[in-house]
């Protein structure tokens, strides 16, 4: 259960902090003894939680994703789920908003879908392991922070077969765009150092995603991210000109 994965980051957060328990029960004013037991029987009131939050220098939204994220989360799906979304696209960009952490009425409200058929939707997506589907129409997200589509699986040929070309030619020349070729000889260790640094924008990109993940839609932009850095390549035009052995 959520909560007590909660009261487990919660107590992880007052360690890492270098708070005590006796810190804890005199910020709440209690012993010792009945923070110990509020901990072991699971029953802090919100009004308690909320003031340890406060003492841990911690938003209680920020204790609930980290106690989201210990729970048992889909790191991939299989090829055939993902075969099951790319089938029909209006379910695959639920998928995409519910990742991105619209609400049900935010996406009936941008979208053509009407209230039933995006029920529908999300029954599936719970069904996948996307999501869980939560009463009234709230959702759970099921994916873990190394969630990642199959490599060559069918959402990546997807995306790269229908979309990758309009991307990379639609509104090039809009200055919120920011788009650079670059062509260079790198060695193994300085290719090895450059994939390390990818990574981290991309981390970084998913981090600052996550942090306004909280944040209404109306205050936020569509964004992407496409890096791709191949090592060892040319073009064809240019390997045609290559000394053949004879």
């Amino acid at each position: 259960m959520l909560s007590d994965h909660l009261l487990i980051a919660l107590k992880k957060t007052l360690r890492k902090k270098g708070i005590s328990y006796k810190s804890a029960a005199e910020e709440l004013g209690l012993s010792e003894s009945s923070i110990k037991r509020l901990f072991a029987e699971k029953s802090f009131s919100l009004v308690r939680l909320e003031k340890l939050c406060e003492l841990a220098e911690i938003e209680l939204s920020q204790l609930i994703q980290i106690a989201e994220s210990s729970l048992q989360q889909t790191d991939q799906l299989t090829t055939e789920q993902e075969q099951e979304i790319v089938d029909n696209p209006r379910l695959l960009l639920v998928g995409v908003c519910l990742i991105n952490q619209f609400t049900f009425d935010e996406i009936l409200n941008k979208y053509a879908f009407k209230k039933t058929e995006l029920i529908k939707l999300f029954v599936k997506l719970d069904r996948i392991n996307i999501i869980e589907y939560l009463p009234n129409n709230r959702y759970r997200l099921k994916i873990s922070r190394n969630f990642h589509w199959l490599s060559n699986g069918p959402i990546l040929r997807f995306f790269i077969q229908t979309i990758v070309k309009e991307y990379l030619i639609d509104d090039i020349n809009n200055p919120n765009n920011h788009m650079h070729y670059v062509w260079g000889m790198l060695t193994k260790s300085s290719a090895q150092e450059l994939t390390k640094r990818i990574q981290r924008v991309i981390d970084d990109y998913m981090q600052l995603s996550g942090k306004d993940g909280q944040l209404p839609m109306t205050e936020k932009l569509s964004s992407s991210l496409f890096i791709l850095f191949k090592e060892d390549w040319e073009p064809k035009i240019f390997k045609e000109q290559w000394k053949t052995n004879s």
